[in-house]
């Protein structure tokens, strides 16, 4: 006589789920927490729930959970799928509903009379350099979130770098301080 079906508790797939579940409830204690951060625990349920519906399919293989249960990592996997499909169909249709927007429409800019200034975030970013680097833009200037000074991107030959590096020069007096040169996208000292 066969001993009657048994579910066993200690499968990979529950062991990864619970460690999912004990560690979503650890994140909502203030000092563990803290801890938790540190070992990236908020990407743990990415890592952990994956395994643990690919323990799911790998254990009804074997035969040591029911079939039926495949329609979970079912659910998940093509769940995940159809999401991923549907995101980039409405990325595609964004994309093209910009490029029909914008098309005819240029942004006049005329270097003589005018000046590309970039304000906070954008400023950071480092858009001022490749501005200058990629598209022939004379110069650009970017202002740091609540400050009152500008930074110029502006492009020179070796020259004009070297003698701009050069303290005696007196540029630096003029509140000019180089901050480096690239020859060949490269820095160069």
């Amino acid at each position: 006589m066969e001993p009657p079906l048994m579910i066993r508790l200690t499968t990979p797939s529950r062991v990864f789920f619970a460690i999912t579940v004990v560690a979503y409830f650890l994140q909502m204690v203030p000092v563990v927490s803290d801890i938790l951060f540190f070992l990236a625990v908020m990407a743990w349920p990415i890592l952990l729930l994956n395994l643990g519906f690919l323990a799911m399919i790998f254990e009804s293989a074997f035969g040591e959970s029911p079939r039926i249960l495949l329609i979970f990592p079912a659910l998940w996997f093509g769940g995940n799928a159809a999401a991923a499909t549907l995101s980039q169909i409405r990325l595609s249709d964004l994309r093209s509903e910009v490029e029909r927007m914008n098309e005819g429409k240029t942004l006049g800019f005329d270097p003589a009379s005018q000046t590309v200034v970039f304000d906070g975030e954008e400023a950071m970013s480092g858009v001022a350099s490749r501005l200058v680097g990629s598209y022939d833009a004379p110069v650009a200037f970017a202002r740091q979130t609540g400050g009152s000074k500008l930074l110029a991107f502006t492009m020179g030959g070796r020259d004009i770098c070297q003698k701009a590096w050069d303290r005696r020069s007196g540029l630096w007096k003029k509140d000019i301080s180089p901050s480096g040169y690239q020859e060949n996208n490269k820095l160069v000292p």
